[in-house]
C-alpha cells in the first residue's frame, strides 16, 4: 500500500469523533444541516 493508506490507518486508529458525515451520499446542504444540528449552531 501507499503512504496515504499507511498514514490513514495510524492517524485514525482508536479516535472517537463527535460527528461523522458521509459526504459521498449527502449533498453539501445536507452535510451543513447535520453539522449545524449536531453543534446547535
Amino acid at each position: 500500500p501507499g503512504l496515504a493508506r499507511w498514514q490513514y490507518d495510524r492517524v485514525h486508529k482508536d479516535i472517537g469523533y463527535d460527528l461523522e458525515i458521509d459526504t459521498s451520499t449527502l449533498t453539501p446542504l445536507e452535510c451543513a444541516r447535520r453539522i449545524k444540528a449536531k453543534f446547535q449552531l
